[in-house]
């Protein structure tokens, strides 16, 4: 058993060997081969991994507070704390790190709501961080590892892989943050990203032959709509662009001289990388008389496709609900539209120059490969040609002349 004046005696001739100190348990004093200092350490276990830990060098460290050290050590096991870790966060200056709630809300703040901007996003980011901090957020971000945070996930992985994955790379971004300003010193998130991933998005489902992409506008037609529901299902088909960006639209964004719808950034999707960026739609001479139907019904209001939803304009599951009830759900998905002219022009009008970028860009989408990201040119000649070329051949699918489409069924 350790005493002060046994290690008196040893330091006057230390001679190696290993002493335990009786009162702590797993604590000992130690003088290694070949050495002559007077070392305590403690031996502990911590989620069944044994480690030892230095707990200084007598006489400069007593035997008084090696034991308080070491008594220290045991008090954090008990608590289910690594000791290694409490050092080190010791050492950072971290003893009060904030709960997983608060570093949340902190990042919410000062990172994510300034690169974010739009609501109904940054809404849905935030449900699902709140809906993790349920079970662990009330604990010390320092002290949540992978096994808890993998936990609080397995719920929302049960339910969609795709929205567990989103959120998994969230806190990965929390924790990043918390670890530069010293608020905790490693990223669980991390270590189990390869367990959430998002699951590889499917083709979007879309009729490619002619005679049924015919029949599939024929049904739709037919079924009992609006005349300005009639314009937005063949308007969205001869763009291409995503219905987002064309239920939302307003009369100020169209230029009748120019032929060009100007949909503004903020209503197009944004991109993995960079900011939101705007879209040029061409009007080919189809969509000219099908904008001027439309503008006899809805000319009196901002919006293309005016309605009493909060948004002021028809939600861009409008169409989706009418292909659905035509008797199209799963054969033709709004998005396959963009996929029906990508096919179509590059089929008929790929032995033209340029036609797979200029396509690329019509439908909004930023060109692959190295040779793309070297190559600003936006191709609009090429793009006005092939939108009226894809307009002639929607407008050889329709039941009946495109003039009357939204004056007579």
């Amino acid at each position: 058993m350790l005493t002060d004046k046994a290690l008196k005696n040893w330091a006057k001739k230390p001679e190696p060997g290993q002493v335990q100190d009786g009162s702590i348990p797993g604590m000992f004093a130690i003088v290694q081969n070949g050495q002559t200092a007077i070392r305590f350490r403690i031996k502990y276990t911590h989620n069944t991994k044994a480690s030892t830990k230095a707990l200084g060098t007598y006489p400069k460290t007593s035997l008084l507070a090696a034991r308080k050290k070491a008594g220290a050590i045991i008090d954090d096991l008990a608590s289910g704390l690594d000791p290694k870790l409490v050092a080190k966060r010791n050492k950072l200056d971290i003893q009060n790190s904030p709960t997983l709630n608060q570093l949340a809300d902190q990042w919410i703040k000062e990172e994510f709501l300034n690169a974010a901007s739009d609501q109904k996003y940054t809404k849905r980011v935030t449900n699902r961080i709140k809906e993790v901090c349920k079970s662990i957020g009330t604990l010390q971000a320092s002290d949540i590892d992978a096994p808890m945070l993998r936990s609080s996930l397995l719920a929302m992985r049960d339910r969609s892989e795709d929205e567990a994955a989103r959120t998994l790379s969230k806190l990965v971004d929390i924790f990043e943050f918390g670890i530069s300003l010293n608020l905790c010193e490693r990223n669980p998130a991390y270590s189990i990203r390869k367990q959430f991933k998002s699951p590889k998005p499917e083709s979007r489902k879309t009729i490619l032959d002619r005679n049924g992409q015919q029949q599939m506008i024929a049904d739709v037609l037919a079924y009992d709509s609006k005349p300005e529901c009639d314009l937005l299902f063949i308007i969205s088909l001869i763009s291409g662009a995503r219905i987002g960006e064309i239920a939302g639209g307003k009369w100020d964004e169209i230029s009748w001289q120019e032929k060009i719808w100007y949909v503004p950034a903020e209503r197009t999707k944004k991109p993995r990388n960079g900011p939101r960026r705007a879209h040029n739609i061409s009007l080919p001479s189809q969509q000219i008389i099908l904008l001027k139907n439309l503008k006899q019904i809805t000319g009196q209001n901002p919006y293309l496709f005016p309605s009493r939803a909060k948004s002021g304009h028809m939600s861009k599951e409008t169409l989706k609900t009418r292909i659905n009830r035509a008797g199209y759900q799963g054969k033709q998905d709004v998005h396959g539209f963009r996929s029906s002219l990508s096919s179509y022009l590059n089929k008929e009008f790929g032995h033209l120059g340029n036609t797979e970028t200029a396509v690329e860009i019509m439908s909004h989408r930023t060109p692959q490969g190295v040779r793309a990201i070297y190559n600003r040119n936006d191709y609009w000649e090429e793009q006005r040609v092939l939108w009226q070329y894809w307009a002639d051949y929607v407008e050889g699918l329709l039941p009946f002349p495109l003039g009357e489409l939204g004056l007579k069924r």
